[in-house]
């Protein structure tokens, strides 16, 4: 009876003790994805997984979605400036023509919850560790602020696309 009990404690032990320790590996981190699309462009794209799956919707007074108006970035310079503090020249460059996009999930008081990277027709190589940082930072050092048709009364998140191959 006691080694059946002894043994349970450290079967249990042993698989949370695993699982907890994945959480940390897998936090502020990028997936890597390839598909085609239908009309068949390749698309690439780097996932961050930091935000869940489901995001709620900003909400008004009236507990209805608000109409999206517009966005405010904070600073496309800062953006620049992330990206060159992080990549060389040629690795913006690459960037650049691989028509980079930036996936943002924006709450609706302006914070950057989650970064992920898009790339269409060619990956452009660059350090995967580069590319976490640049997400990491754009989600430490930006802020877009989406402006609504109505005052939000419960927080939500909001999708919003940098068109970084265009600013950079």
């Amino acid at each position: 009876m006691k080694l059946k009990l002894i043994f349970l404690v450290v079967f249990v032990s042993l698989v949370g003790s695993i699982s907890y320790c994945q959480n940390a590996v897998l936090k502020d981190t990028l997936i890597k994805s390839t598909r085609v699309s239908a009309n068949g462009e390749l698309k690439i794209s780097y996932e961050d997984i930091t935000s869940p799956n489901i995001l709620p919707m900003p909400l008004d007074k009236s507990k209805d979605i608000p109409e999206l108006i517009n966005f405010k970035i904070s600073s496309v310079e800062k953006l620049v400036k992330i990206a060159e503090d992080i990549f060389t020249k040629e690795e913006i460059v690459k960037l650049i023509e691989s028509t980079m996009i930036i996936d943002c999930k924006v709450l609706s008081s302006g914070e950057i919850v989650s970064a992920s990277i898009l790339f269409s027709e060619k990956d452009p190589h660059v350090c995967l560790m580069n590319l976490i940082h640049f997400s990491k930072e754009i989600k430490k050092k930006l802020i877009v602020t989406p402006m609504f048709s109505n005052k939000i009364d419960i927080d939500g998140y909001v999708q919003y696309y940098i068109f970084a191959y265009e600013v950079l």
